[in-house]
């Protein structure tokens, strides 16, 4: 058993991200290679968790991905969800599933919080080992998991309870959008730090399929969080859904 990364504390950011909203925690890890094993050329271009913001947790986590790797992890989780009557979890805003034995990992604190809603968006379904643990980690009935795809990753396969989200590069044309796809991510312009996230034109759907309602590009009277949409870890994509 290894000794715990110095300095601990929570392993759980949030809630109150401006983009997940008020209901939802997230665990990260750091976005790099090692970590990110399934990545592709287009996502790594994009990659969100690459930029500032990102960059000064960086030492948090290296933590988590240290820690991850140890015996007391799914306990140290657990307890944490459960002290702080944790309602969803996102796995991962930054980082992914590196290995078999942490996807494991998350099954066990998935299963002993039945009550808390864990949902996750992975690449690492390209590596043989660690998608047949994330297909039983889809078959919980509180975790909702999604295979990520763009234009260079291939195509990921159908898996029950999975469903699949395809993110749209820059100045990709949108007949590139598989028609069997469940949401697209866009890319947004190029922005300062500080500004709004901004697209190109306004979309609610890319080839016919929805785009995800936070990056619609259409004006709100109250602002869209994760916490309020809700379609990430529900079912809730009719409600967006009108062209």
């Amino acid at each position: 058993m290894n000794d715990p990364p110095s300095n601990l504390g929570r392993l759980l950011a949030g809630p109150h991200n401006a983009r997940l909203g008020p209901a939802i925690h997230a665990f990260n890890l750091p976005a790099e290679p090692d970590v990110c094993i399934g990545a592709s050329p287009t996502c790594e271009a994009a990659c969100y968790a690459k930029g500032f913001l990102f960059r000064i947790q960086l030492a948090r986590h290296r933590r988590n991905h240290e820690w991850s790797r140890d015996d007391r992890f799914v306990r140290s989780m657990v307890g944490e969800i459960r002290r702080g009557l944790v309602r969803v979890v996102r796995i991962h805003t930054s980082g992914d599933f590196d290995q078999p034995d942490y996807v494991r990992s998350w099954a066990e604190v998935a299963r002993a919080c039945p009550g808390t809603a864990f949902f996750s968006y992975t690449r690492s379904w390209r590596v043989g080992p660690v998608l047949a643990e994330l297909i039983g980690l889809a078959r919980l009935a509180n975790v909702s998991l999604w295979f990520s795809e763009d234009r260079d990753s291939g195509r990921p396969p159908a898996v029950p309870r999975v469903r699949r989200a395809y993110l749209l590069a820059d100045g990709e044309a949108e007949d590139g959008v598989p028609t069997d796809a469940d949401l697209v991510f866009r890319v947004p312009l190029p922005r300062r730090p500080g500004q709004c996230n901004q697209y190109a034109r306004p979309a609610k759907r890319a080839n016919g399929i929805l785009v995800c309602p936070k990056e619609q590009g259409i004006a709100r009277r109250v602002e869209l969080t994760c916490s309020s949409c809700r379609i990430c870890f529900t079912d809730r994509a009719r409600r967006f859904g009108t062209p």
